[in-house]
């Protein structure tokens, strides 16, 4: 990006301007109209950035960062913590410089195979974050803005309906005690349970046995049917 007056640059943009508001704006080159130096290592960079403080603050603040937000990004280029990589050809917002004067395009479409610096800057509102780059051909200060994607979270347990849940605070009826009788109040005496009665048990009479006996031992010929009378005779004597 080469101009030559700055009044010349601004027709450009206001001109560019139009068709930026669907399409990103095309850069050819990188170089032209730097805000620094180029700078191939953090060691250069450094050093860059200390000769150029001034006009890096004032890209800082036409891009937007709050004083908070720059002194990070500072800080990471003073400890040499800007890492080193490829620069993505899409660019939220970038910087030039014309005549000490820092002016800055959004949506801005780059070479591609560019490399250069990148520093991570949450924004101070906690929306997201700035991904700052500072492309080593030109040093012009650019970002990527990331929104902050929050996810809902979900509760451990889930809630009961509200009419399930007034039912289950609901409290239990009090039921009073009610007597057999219908008086509410008042227990009925409870008569006790007679034990089931003991069967009547029968004793064997074996005194009739006793009379059999001794006709067992002598062989049952000898027995002799007792006469139509009942009464039992003896065995005969012996001869």
């Amino acid at each position: 990006m080469w101009f030559t007056r700055p009044a010349a640059v601004a027709l450009l943009v206001m001109m560019t301007g139009l068709p930026a508001m669907a399409q990103d704006i095309e850069i050819a080159t990188l170089g032209h109209a730097p805000v620094m130096p180029p700078s191939g290592d953090s060691t250069e960079l450094k050093r860059n950035f200390d000769a150029n403080q001034a006009m890096m603050a004032q890209a800082g603040r036409k891009l937007g960062l709050t004083a908070g937000e720059f002194g990070q990004f500072k800080l990471a280029v003073e400890q040499g913590n800007a890492s080193y990589g490829p620069v993505p050809r899409h660019l939220d917002k970038m910087t030039w410089a014309a005549d000490g004067v820092v002016h800055t395009i959004a949506g801005v479409h780059i070479p591609a195979r560019q490399m250069g610096f990148r520093v991570l800057v949450p924004k101070h509102d906690g929306s997201g974050n700035y991904i700052v780059y500072l492309p080593g051909k030109c040093g012009n200060l650019s970002y990527v803005f990331q929104p902050e994607h929050r996810i809902a979270e979900k509760p451990a347990f889930p809630q009961p309906h509200p009419l399930v849940a007034s039912a289950q605070s609901f409290p239990a009826p009090q039921v009073p005690l009610v007597a057999a009788t219908g008086v509410s109040g008042t227990t009925p005496a409870v008569s006790p349970i007679p034990p089931p009665p003991i069967p009547p048990i029968h004793h064997l009479n074996l005194l009739p046995l006793a009379a059999v006996v001794p006709f067992l031992f002598h062989g049952g010929s000898n027995v002799i049917p007792p006469p139509s009378g009942g009464t039992v005779v003896g065995p005969p004597p012996c001869p």
